[in-house]
């Protein structure tokens, strides 16, 4: 492993995207399930990717194209990175059509045009068009004071920056996203293109992460094969990796969240620990076979505001 002296975490510059970067990631797309299933609703897709859909290999132009548009750019989020890879597998897939993407609802208010909402992603396959709403999430779940409950509220599970809420997401996704075509605005953004019906699908994909210590068990109609990880505080953190015996770590990019194996630098796993002492926010790890995040010991304390919260403040 590569062992190098590691920079202030404020300090680390973006790594430029490789053709490499997104093939595994589209594989992450293809091989990780609905984080939720038809039993929460029946938009909830079974399956990722739609059809046969068969990745593009290692040398095809779409993968060279999209790494320099992306390494054109200063910070590309997360979903918007996501989105990006969506897109590239359904351009370039012979039995799908790519009709439109984030495209804009808008409702004429006098002069001005207030935007309602966008869909995502707008697909055609067998003769059947698509409205697919996407999301790539990942979130932390607050153990419950009931030791004997067997699933979590969807309110307990919250982002790592505290300004996401599971349930939040979904009422929104369920209520307003996905339900765009049933009000007269988005139908005649539909109708603009030509399109008359759609099929309503959501695809949420990524990881929770479940508390060291506590209660914590899943929501009710996550996927029995969702992706999983470990969240735990720095005091934690310090007495895990040593009991474990674990020597280095990798702190991944955003982007590297859904790789597969994600790859950069190995570090010493002390000389992290000095590094995320200093750190005042949720932080990603990964060794070989545990996705981590480390939180301040001031975390816990603070999600359980969030999670009681009837809302969040941007």
């Amino acid at each position: 492993m590569n062992n190098t002296s590691l920079p202030p975490l404020q300090e680390l510059s973006p790594q430029e995207h490789q053709p490499q970067d997104l093939l595994q990631a589209l594989c992450w797309i293809k091989q990780t399930p609905n984080l939720f299933t038809a039993g929460l609703s029946p938009y909830f897709v079974g399956s990722a990717i739609p059809g046969k859909i068969e990745l593009p290999d290692l040398a095809h132009p779409a993968l060279q194209s999209l790494a320099g548009q992306l390494n054109q750019k200063h910070h590309v989020r997360l979903g918007i990175y996501y989105e990006h890879l969506w897109h590239l597998l359904l351009r370039h897939h012979s039995g799908t059509e790519l009709l439109a993407h984030n495209l804009p609802v808008r409702a004429a208010e006098g002069a001005t045009k207030t935007t309602l909402g966008e869909y995502d992603l707008i697909y055609q396959r067998e003769n059947q068009v698509y409205h697919r709403e996407l999301a790539v999430k990942f979130y932390l779940g607050v153990p419950l004071d009931d030791m004997a409950q067997s699933h979590t509220s969807l309110h307990h599970w919250v982002g790592p920056g505290l300004k996401d809420r599971m349930d939040l997401k979904l009422e929104r996704m369920l209520n307003h996203q996905i339900a765009l075509s049933d009000h007269g605005e988005g139908a005649k953004a539909l109708l603009d293109l030509g399109i008359n019906h759609v099929e309503k699908e959501i695809l949420v994909q990524g990881r929770l992460f479940y508390p060291l210590n506590g209660n914590c068990p899943p929501p009710k109609y996550t996927h029995q094969n969702h992706l999983k990880g470990v969240w735990m505080t720095l005091s934690e953190f310090h007495y895990w990796y040593q009991t474990h015996n674990i020597k280095n770590f990798l702190l991944p990019e955003k982007p590297q969240w859904i790789n597969p194996l994600p790859k950069g630098s190995w570090h010493d796993s002390h000389q992290v620990y000095q590094q995320l002492s200093h750190m005042n926010s949720a932080q990603y790890i990964y060794c070989p076979s545990h996705h981590l995040f480390i939180v301040p010991n001031s975390w816990p304390a603070a999600a359980a505001k969030v999670y009681k919260a009837d809302h969040l403040s941007r």
